[in-house]
């Protein structure tokens, strides 16, 4: 497989790999440390670190699967997929649709199928297709808790529910994430690569629960860790 910048999947990874060899040589030799740990940093969080997403390549006839382990990466996919479907699909995610209502005989019942107007038979369809993309984008776990909506707008709030949680959980789970990068230590002999992976993991975590940290950041403490390892 090629990837872009890369050429094949084997080149990507032995490119890195000298660049991280790179980096710890230059980090050892006199008046280069920092110089050299800004470049190796900036150069594995910029190139290095998005062969993944480039392998994963784009998904155009099927939805992404989601599940409680990447829900929160795969719900930007899954949105994006049901607009590909119907430019206004996104419009019933959101506001949701419910059936026309008719009163006979003083009560509410569903209007009948034939009668429905061009708009509400559009509505109608668009629902059916973001959820029939929801369906079949979830794995068994997940679709045994929706597979009794007719609502596209109502399955996808228990999705949310099920995987986000409430507010207050995803408050504790940020401070958590948060913590974990303020005491983060380099293993003694830690390959430079995998202090980068574990410090761009949990840079991840915190994007995913929907607060950023500054990739300022994310370099002064790749550094502070480089250097405390030096010494």
């Amino acid at each position: 497989m090629k990837l872009m910048g890369f050429g094949t999947a084997n080149d990507a990874e032995s490119k890195c790999k000298r660049l991280v060899e790179f980096t710890i040589a230059e980090a050892t030799s006199k008046k280069k440390v920092v110089r050299s740990i800004i470049y190796g940093i900036a150069m594995l969080i910029s190139g290095c670190k998005s062969i993944e997403i480039i392998m994963e390549g784009p998904l155009t006839s099927r939805p992404s699967i989601l599940d409680g382990k990447n829900y929160s990466y795969q719900k930007s996919r899954m949105i994006l997929f049901i607009k590909t479907l119907d430019g206004r699909a996104r419009r019933v995610l959101v506001a949701g649709w419910e059936p026309s209502m008719i009163i006979v005989d003083g009560v509410f019942v569903p209007k009948s199928e034939v009668d429905w107007t061009d708009a509400e038979e559009q509505g109608s369809v668009r629902n059916v297709r973001a959820l029939n993309a929801i369906f079949n984008g979830v794995d068994l776990n997940a679709f045994k808790l929706i597979n009794s909506c007719s609502s596209v707008k109502e399955a996808w709030k228990i999705l949310e529910v099920a995987y986000e949680g409430i507010k207050k959980v995803k408050i504790s789970r940020l401070q958590l994430v948060t913590s974990k990068f303020e005491v983060l230590k380099m293993f003694e002999d830690e390959p430079i690569s995998e202090s980068n992976e574990r410090v761009l993991e949990i840079a991840n975590e915190s994007l995913l629960l929907g607060e950023k940290i500054l990739e300022s950041k994310i370099m002064r403490k790749v550094m502070r860790l480089y250097l405390e390892n030096l010494t």
